[in-house]
């Protein structure tokens, strides 16, 4: 497979990513495999989205994983690809086939420009992009994403800023820690709630009541559930025909995803007990 790749002068950039990435074994070995196989100009662009050179590219900690992302197990052609199967890759997720009315033949995005190249041990299709994974796309911290949302949570953005709270916006938005799991209230939750000024002294264990430990999406929430808090008190999930509620406060903007947690919106202030 990779003595294919570095056959092809349109793909010497993919073999000499999958060296860096210290994939040769495994695309060596029997297979077969299929892969998606991004041409060079297509890891230019990439690295242009990702704000760095080829060279950073290939030092890129997530390498492996993007290469993975282009390779499938078995031998497709072509002709055996349908519009809307779904490809589990090496790296585990889904890859969407797509084809038009003209035939022409798509993989998350990627148009094939060149199909059925042979391999020892599979099969090679010359794509025009990188297909990314998307949790590279990630803004890094949950604070980042409070902050592309000022809309909605200007006011939370506003309370992390205080002195008092220094401590927390500074755990939250380092993207070494967590992960984090935030529930972020709206600025009329906040109001609602008669926050109507952000230097008060209970203001840090409001925020710490918000922020739990651990990546948990929406789909990982189960009704009854109590979810511990920074704080130390309990949130308690409920789940009905209504929608998802933490506590009497409804998730309104679910799984706003960071590198080092996921926010959700919630459209009212979770107040502790104490």
């Amino acid at each position: 497979m990779v003595k294919a790749l570095l056959k092809d002068r349109d793909t010497f950039v993919l073999a000499a990513a999958a060296a860096k990435a210290g994939l040769i074994d495994d695309l060596s070995a029997e297979g077969p495999f299929t892969v998606f196989a991004p041409n060079n100009k297509a890891f230019v662009e990439a690295a242009n989205e990702l704000d760095t050179s080829i060279f950073g590219l290939l030092f890129n900690p997530d390498l492996a994983d993007i290469l993975k992302y282009h390779v499938v197990l078995g031998d497709l052609q072509a002709a055996n690809l349908t519009d809307g199967q779904q490809l589990v890759n090496l790296a585990g997720n889904n890859l969407t086939v797509s084809i038009d009315e003209n035939g022409t033949v798509m993989i998350d995005g990627a148009t094939v420009v060149e199909a059925d190249k042979k391999a020892g041990n599979g099969v090679v299709h010359i794509i025009d992009s990188v297909i990314l994974p998307s949790h590279l796309n990630l803004p890094e911290t949950v604070v980042d994403i409070a902050k592309e949302n000022l809309d909605t949570v200007s006011t939370l953005v506003a309370a992390l800023s205080t002195d008092s709270t220094a401590a927390i916006k500074a755990a939250l938005d380092d993207p070494n820690l967590g992960p984090f799991t935030v529930f972020a209230p709206t600025d009329d939750a906040f109001e609602a709630a008669g926050v109507t000024s952000l230097d008060i002294p209970e203001l840090p264990e409001i925020l710490q009541y918000h922020v739990v430990l651990g990546k948990i999406l929406s789909s990982d929430l189960e009704d009854g559930e109590k979810l511990v808090t920074l704080l130390g008190d309990n949130l308690t999930v409920s789940i009905n025909e209504a929608g998802v509620f933490i506590n009497n406060a409804q998730v309104i903007q679910p799984d706003l995803e960071a590198k080092n947690g996921v926010v959700h919106v919630v459209n009212a202030v979770l107040a502790p007990s104490s």
